[in-house]
């Protein structure tokens, strides 16, 4: 008798179908497959994904739905089970542990999925610094004035500084 081993990239694409249907985009444009970007554990009934940017490292948590699900107040028991963190790859200077979060979680459903996706963008995003508008402006005397306030020098181009 032969015994059949799945691994995780088989339980992946046989028992998580929807979750393989949310994750393609992610990866046909760029990836030949998801197992070039994402790290796919399966224990305890559980699939953990890892995937990396830069700087970070996410790690999702899936488990399906119960077929049948057990009788209980709860709505939620049985819904199955979709979960982010996020964890800095590397400490920061003077530390010796790596920072992390929780990101959203909830059922196992495309809502719960995208978000995680729209978590894992916001959490990618970094501040954009403005460059403010530097040159000179007349003053009431019509002197020119350096200038390192773009507010005043925009409201000198248009007449209306009233110093």
């Amino acid at each position: 008798m032969e015994i059949s081993v799945r691994g995780p990239l088989d339980v992946l694409k046989g028992e998580f179908k929807e979750l393989v249907q949310w994750i393609e985009p992610l990866y046909k444009s760029r990836f030949n497959h998801i197992t070039d970007f994402i790290v796919i554990d399966y224990k305890n009934e559980n699939l953990n994904l890892k995937f990396y940017s830069k700087e970070y490292c996410y790690n999702i948590v899936a488990r399906l739905p119960e077929t049948t699900p057990p009788q209980t107040m709860d709505d939620n028991v049985g819904k199955g089970y979709l979960g982010c963190t996020a964890r800095c790859r590397k400490p920061r200077a003077g530390e010796d542990w790596t920072r992390g979060s929780d990101l959203p979680d909830g059922n196992y459903s495309k809502e719960t999925w995208n978000r995680i996706l729209n978590a894992i963008v916001a959490y990618e995003l970094v501040k954009v610094i403005k460059t403010k508008d530097r040159g000179a402006y007349l003053d009431k005397r019509g002197v020119l004035q350096p200038s390192n306030d773009s507010s005043k020098e925009k409201k000198s181009l248009s007449g209306s500084l009233n110093e």
